[in-house]
């Protein structure tokens, strides 16, 4: 291995190490490739133990050449995320963003929530690491400035106001009980909170409030006072203990316990704590300093906002190149540092708390989830421990617009990032075996080799959808899978409903509900939960399509809307809800005249 790395050149670049099977098992950067692959098996060798576990694995290394160190940094983020290498670390949550658009081109603009920024005049704030505080901001924001929450279309075929104005969480603009003017002070409102500027809005406010008292408009001023009380007490609420004011920062504390680690993320935005999260994963082996490292490198490498300061609970040696890279990113400068002294180590000690008791909370879990896992592998008679469970169902009506859903649960928790639904193609009519074999022969069919597998699959029905599972693994080999069915029944003579679990080779169920149930009940509720969940997005999945065929024939006579043109929409309206004038406007291939007929016919 050293003969193959004399040959690589002192120079900036990526490291791609490679195991007997030619598969990517771990990505790095380096200022100098040669000295620092050459680190990994020189005399004496790396002692951590990542490293040692490591170089036993590694038989070939190949590197690219970057110009620089931070070309490097980035070259090797877009590596891990293609080859997801078994020794790096991955954060779960790696997704688009949440932002906040306001609809500023519009008379009345809205405020939402968005994931997607477009360049449609609409201003927007973000993105923000935390879209249940997002959620939270509007909400908030909407109660203080009485924005709309209502549809373009809805807005426009209103002959009397909803219960949000009647509540006072809404001004009415679509009966006019608030003129456009106006609308738009409680817009710039809401601009000057997201932007940080609550002194300038707060002193807006009073202004406005003297104003209006002045002209006796003695209603109009009220509703300013109870907006300024609102503001002041908003952040007040979110006040960090600072004496900085206009501080962004984001603050990162990290808490080992084993390979499981916890890395927490503190936002103070304009001196304020916007957000605390924590994200959980395991370490790979890999030394704190450099699960820091690469945790920075993902979090910020999407669209989300970066602050002016990065502060760390201990020094890496990457800071550097981190800062310079962000710097690029946020055109403007950022620092990534470690405060040794003051507030912001007071923020970073909190940090560090923070991950320490989700950590704790998260390990909790798991053990419980472990034993009730073990509970019902034992009940069951399974073979595996069933740490990952596949559930599956079927919902249709008569046989028409069928569906069929799969929810998974990943130790004992719900794992929405593998829930899949199929729109049944192959089967007609009321043919519940039929379709569930489709779904279960499209779901692993083509499963490519060394592809992670459930260790059991619970399919919603009785003993004859368990004899279809059974037949389709059996027809497509696979093994190593436990199979079960659960069925919700009526027992013959007491006419008490039972849940009942049917399994292969057996005559009679296991029964999980009633007296026999008590000391185990808690672990087969995960089961029943499951079901419940599969059964849930089946008929969520259900019901949009019934919907979109309901909106299907919406669109039959219109005035210039031909075969074409209602493909067109159909394409990018799943719902009644999406026909809004904003979102016509955005298809492209529609004229303002397709747009008119389209909301006049569905007006009438």
């Amino acid at each position: 291995m050293l003969k193959l790395i004399n040959n690589f050149p002192p120079l900036p670049g990526v490291y791609l190490m490679k195991d007997a099977d030619g598969t990517v098992i771990y990505v790095g950067k380096a200022k100098n490739l040669k000295k620092r692959v050459r680190s990994y098996f020189a005399t004496p060798k790396d002692s951590r133990p990542n490293v040692r576990i490591l170089v036993q694995k590694v038989r070939d290394i190949e590197f690219n050449v970057t110009s620089t160190e931070k070309e490097a940094l980035i070259l090797e983020n877009t590596l891990i995320k293609k080859h997801r290498p078994r020794y790096n670390i991955f954060l779960k949550d790696d997704k688009t963003y949440a932002s906040i658009k306001i609809t500023v081109k519009q008379k009345f603009p809205r405020i939402l929530l968005t994931r997607y920024i477009k360049k449609d005049g609409s201003a927007y704030f973000g993105p923000y690491s935390s879209s249940g505080a997002v959620k939270e901001t509007i909400a908030l924001l909407r109660d203080i400035f009485r924005l709309r929450t209502c549809t373009d279309s809805y807005l426009k075929n209103r002959s009397r106001a909803c219960l949000n104005y009647q509540i006072k969480k809404c001004g009415g603009p679509c009966v006019k009980y608030i003129n456009a003017a106006e609308y738009k002070k409680s817009v710039e409102g809401v601009m000057m909170f997201l932007n940080g500027d609550v002194s300038a809005l707060i002193r807006k406010l009073k202004k406005e409030m003297k104003e209006t008292s002045e002209a006796l408009e003695f209603e109009q001023a009220a509703r300013l006072r109870d907006q300024i009380s609102a503001v002041k007490l908003t952040v007040e609420k979110q006040r960090a203990v600072m004496h900085k004011k206009g501080t962004d920062s984001d603050i990162i504390g990290l808490h080992r316990d084993g390979d499981n680690v916890a890395v927490n993320v503190i936002n103070i935005r304009g001196g304020s704590i916007t957000s605390i999260k924590s994200h959980v994963f395991l370490s790979n082996n890999l030394a704190d300093d450099e699960v820091i490292a690469s945790f920075i490198k993902q979090f910020y490498h999407g669209d989300i906002e970066i602050p002016r300061e990065i502060l760390l609970d201990r020094n890496i040696d990457e800071a550097h190149v981190i800062a310079e890279w962000l710097t690029e990113k946020r055109e403007k400068k950022v620092s990534v540092k470690t405060p040794q002294r003051g507030e912001m180590l007071r923020l970073v000690e909190m940090s560090v708390e923070n991950a320490k008791q989700t950590l704790i909370n998260r390990l909790k879990l798991r053990d419980d989830a472990d034993r009730k896992l073990s509970i019902i592998k034992e009940k069951l008679h399974l073979q595996n421990i069933p740490r990952v469970i596949e559930c599956y169902d079927i919902s249709n009506i008569m046989g028409t617009l069928a569906v069929g859903s799969k929810v998974t649960m990943t130790d004992g928790a719900l794992d929405k990032d593998n829930y899949r639904r199929y729109k049944i193609k192959t089967v007609t009519g009321s043919d519940d075996y039929g379709m569930m074999s489709e779904v279960l022969k499209r779901r692993f069919k083509r499963l490519p080799e060394g592809t992670p597998r459930p260790d059991l699959l619970l399919i919603d029905g009785g003993k004859g959808h368990l004899g279809i599972a059974l037949k389709v693994v059996a027809e497509l080999g696979i093994t190593g899978i436990d199979i079960v069915s659960l069925a919700k029944e009526k027992h013959k003579k007491s006419g008490a409903t039972e849940e009942r679990v049917y399994l292969p080779g057996r005559k009679n169920p296991v029964v999980i509900s009633g007296q026999s149930a008590a000391m185990y009940a808690s672990a087969t509720n995960l089961l029943i939960q499951l079901r419940d969940e599969a059964h849930r997005f089946a008929i969520t999945y259900h019901k949009k399509l019934r919907s979109a065929d309901a909106v299907t024939s919406l669109f039959d006579g219109i005035k210039g809307i031909g075969p074409k043109k209602r493909e067109l929409i159909l394409r990018n309206i799943e719902s009644y809800d999406d026909i809004t004038e904003e979102k016509l406007k955005s298809i492209k291939g529609l004229n303002e005249a397709d747009v008119a007929n389209i909301l006049s016919a569905i007006k009438m």
